[in-house]
């Protein structure tokens, strides 16, 4: 028996009715929703991809103290030892 048939949906419809109505009513528009799944994903990528190179760099730095604990990072810049 499918959900439908055993009214389970049916409290859930009438609690949220406003909203069911206004999703029904709503035209639905695929090339917006495409467009917003885009959107979202695009930003999200750009902030893991900030935050994976943040994490290299820390990790490079990290390795160049390791190596040499008295040199500086402006030292290791101007070496060139972060790209």
């Amino acid at each position: 028996m499918d959900t439908i048939g055993l009214d389970l949906l049916d409290g859930y419809f009438r609690k949220h009715k406003a909203e069911v109505t206004d999703m029904i009513l709503t035209e639905y528009n695929e090339q917006r929703t495409l467009d917003n799944r885009y959107k979202l994903g695009f930003e999200e990528g750009i902030k893991e991809g900030k935050e994976n190179a943040a994490l290299r760099i820390e990790e490079k730095i990290n390795k160049i103290l390791k190596a040499d604990p008295s040199i500086s990072l402006s030292e290791a810049v101007e070496r060139g030892l972060l790209k």
